[in-house]
């Protein structure tokens, strides 16, 4: 068995995987191996930043696909619109985006002053209020149609 191909090999890779989580165990928070820090399965920090792009990918396109099947985004009708309330999600989760229910009403009527007015009133901008009010900012210079 030529070794390189092996290696690419799907399942291989998947049957390799699945030991590699039972023997490395899964720990959510960081921890210290020889006094390094690691977390999940194992892994080294402080990640690279390639690293980080795939988690950030992942998560962003796990959180879409929660937000998706809520029907919220059916409120949503304007590109810029859509994109700042996908920014909002990954920052503070579907389940708190979720909570924003005056700002998806004047999103469904295309309020974008209201939509922006209810960003900055929200504890979410109280947190980050220099995020929250460029986004805000974004949102009011949205114009109807």
């Amino acid at each position: 068995m030529d070794l390189a191909n092996a290696v690419r090999d799907v399942p291989v890779i998947g049957e390799v995987i699945e030991v590699l989580k039972i023997a490395e165990g899964f720990e959510p928070y960081q921890y210290e191996i020889d006094n390094l820090p690691h977390i999940g399965y194992g892994t080294l920090l402080p990640l690279t930043k390639e690293e980080a792009e795939m988690l950030l990918v992942s998560r962003f396109t796990n959180m879409c696909d929660e937000l998706s099947k809520t029907q919220i985004l059916t409120k949503v009708k304007n590109q810029l619109a859509l994109k700042i309330i996908l920014h909002m999600m990954y920052q503070m989760g579907v389940p708190n985006l979720l909570d924003f229910d005056e700002m998806f009403n004047n999103l469904a009527i295309e309020n974008y002053s209201g939509a922006s007015k209810e960003m900055l009133d929200s504890l979410w901008a109280k947190r980050t209020p220099e995020r929250a009010k460029k986004l805000a900012t974004l949102m009011s210079s949205i114009r109807k149609g």
